[in-house]
């Protein structure tokens, strides 16, 4: 089984659950794949990619001898700024592995190559053709197995609440059943 969660920007998480919930989900994903994103998003991904020590190297001339000094320092493996400015078509990303397979190295960064744009246009086949009587029969249907269910789902789920279904008919029809219209593009 696997779980794909797809955001452009970490702010939508925390649009759509709130910040605790969206910085759990956030932490706790194993595989990421990411374009170009802005501000904390990137920050935080930034941080999720880690650190590697990079040695670095500076040189001294002078008349008499020749220095160099090496040193070593923790940098970000991807930091924000190159994050944020990544191309169209340019990614980033991590992957989890398993004990039985070992993934080396688990960061990565590429880029998508589209090939060319084909050269004629070809119409967009029509998949379905219905009638307007048949669509009207078909949204009745639907209709009435999502009435059906959701009285059997409150009667189990809300015995309580059930007696309020009930004693109420909900006369609910979809505007296009009856004779006011038709979805564009139907024939009928």
């Amino acid at each position: 089984m696997a779980v794909v969660i797809g955001a452009q920007d970490k702010s939508q998480l925390v649009k759509d659950y709130d910040q605790k919930e969206s910085d759990v989900i956030f932490n706790t994903v194993g595989n990421v794949f990411s374009g170009a994103v802005k501000g904390s998003t990137a920050e935080g991904l930034s941080k999720s990619f880690g650190k590697v020590e990079r040695e670095m190297r500076s040189y001294q001339e002078s008349d008499s001898s020749d220095h160099v000094t090496y040193s070593y320092q923790l940098r970000d493996v991807l930091p924000p700024n190159k994050i944020e400015a990544l191309s169209q078509g340019s990614f980033c990303g991590y992957v989890a592995d398993n004990f039985d397979q070992k993934i080396h190295p688990k960061t990565f960064c590429g880029e998508v190559h589209a090939g060319d744009p084909p050269k004629h246009n070809l119409p967009v086949p029509q998949i379905v053709n219905m009638s307007r009587k048949a669509i009207e029969a078909e949204v009745d249907k639907n209709y009435e197995k999502v009435r059906v269910e959701t009285r059997i789902s409150l009667s189990q789920g809300h015995k309580r609440q059930s007696h309020v279904w009930r004693r109420e008919e909900v006369s609910f029809r979809p505007w296009f059943s009856s004779g006011k219209g038709c979805f564009a593009g139907c024939s009928g």
